[in-house]
């Protein structure tokens, strides 16, 4: 008798955990599904759309800032209110806004030689160059298409930079030239020479056969 009452005391305990177990795999259910947070072996968070009766506050003043290590995967409509800084590489498909301002620093370059490279990483830093050539006549060769697979990767990206010649003799004068799979092309009036005093932009983009096509615009002081 004294056996059959432990091994009931010992089911009963069983039993009992069982029952607390499934409690709290309810409640822990119940509260993501009302809170919609879900965290993924501690690096990914998902936030899923808030319901009206459940917000929740994630931190953001100077005293409890909200660091994610991880990815980060919003679902649904996001506000973000004041200052938002996104470093590094954006992905987006249409985007509406009401105004912006692009642009990086310029970055200054006094030709001492006859030849000089635009160096794609420059064209990723800056946003253009101001040349004071220190020859009569200048060449500036930017490198292969090959380099400039981070910055146009995909068919149909381009990317702008800004060329001046500041150089008060008219005479002093900046060659543009492409290096391996870049094609040039220019205005039908136009050229890829920039006087002195003249300024050009150009626009890298990417073709469906892999290649570049650098667009050469030059612009002279207005009357």
């Amino acid at each position: 008798m004294m056996s059959i009452l432990k091994d009931r005391k010992y089911l009963l305990s069983i039993v009992a955990m069982i029952v607390l177990a499934i409690g709290s795999l309810v409640i822990l259910g119940v509260r993501a599904s009302n809170e919609n947070i879900s965290v993924n072996d501690g690096s990914t968070l998902n936030i899923y759309n808030q319901v009206a009766e459940s917000e929740i506050s994630l931190g953001g003043s100077t005293s409890a800032d909200w660091n994610v290590g991880g990815a980060l995967n919003v679902t649904g409509a996001t506000t973000l209110t004041g200052a938002t800084t996104l470093t590094g590489a954006i992905s987006a498909g249409v985007l509406v806004t009401d105004r912006f301002t692009q642009g990086a620093t310029t970055i200054a370059s006094s030709t001492a030689g006859a030849a000089t490279t635009l160096l794609t990483s420059d064209i990723i830093t800056y946003s253009g160059m101001d040349m004071t050539p220190g020859d009569a006549a200048v060449t500036i060769t930017t490198q292969a298409s090959s380099t400039m697979t981070a910055l146009i990767p995909s068919v149909g990206d381009c990317i702008d930079f800004r060329i001046r010649n500041l150089d008060a003799t008219a005479a002093t004068s900046t060659t543009i030239a492409v290096g391996a799979g870049i094609d040039m092309v220019e205005n039908e009036n136009g050229d890829v020479v920039i006087e002195g005093g003249n300024e050009a932009r150009l626009t890298f983009c990417r073709e469906l056969d892999t290649d570049v096509t650098l667009y050469v615009d030059e612009y002279i002081a207005a009357d």
